[in-house]
């Protein structure tokens, strides 16, 4: 009988959420930190209020450093999808720890072929991809 954990975390003595998003060249890069929690909600709400109204054309998630997340992690990963979808098809994700991977994969949150490995191997595949089918 298999077991799905609620709650995945990484100790590194982190106790926050935040996000830096940068934009440049129609590139859009969102960096989430901390842990992806329910009582953080506030911020992930203010995190995808702010994407909503941002231009761009490739989306990379980078949650190199995202230490842990629970349930509400589901939820606040699914919204953010559909928010960065409504501008875009090209989506990454890049730099998710195992532990954090397999519990939203296993929630179907993720797809195998959105993850990479680090934000300068999503920028080689969509770069590679745009430029071939613009030849």
């Amino acid at each position: 009988m298999s077991k799905v954990t609620d709650t995945v975390s990484v100790d590194d003595g982190s106790d926050i959420f935040q996000y830096l998003i940068a934009e440049k060249n129609k590139v859009l890069v969102v960096t989430l930190i901390g842990i992806m929690g329910a009582r953080f909600e506030v911020e992930m709400l203010k995190c995808l209020r702010e994407l909503d109204t941002t231009d761009f054309g490739l989306a990379i998630v980078n949650m190199r450093d995202v230490s842990g997340c629970d349930n509400y992690a589901i939820n606040f990963m699914a919204q953010l999808k559909k928010v960065l979808r409504k501008k875009s098809t090209d989506i990454a994700i890049c730099g998710v720890r195992p532990s954090i991977k397999d519990f939203l994969l296993a929630q179907g949150v993720l797809s195998k072929t959105e993850i990479f490995n680090n934000v300068k191997d999503a920028l080689l595949r969509y770069t590679s991809t745009s430029n071939k089918s613009a030849a």
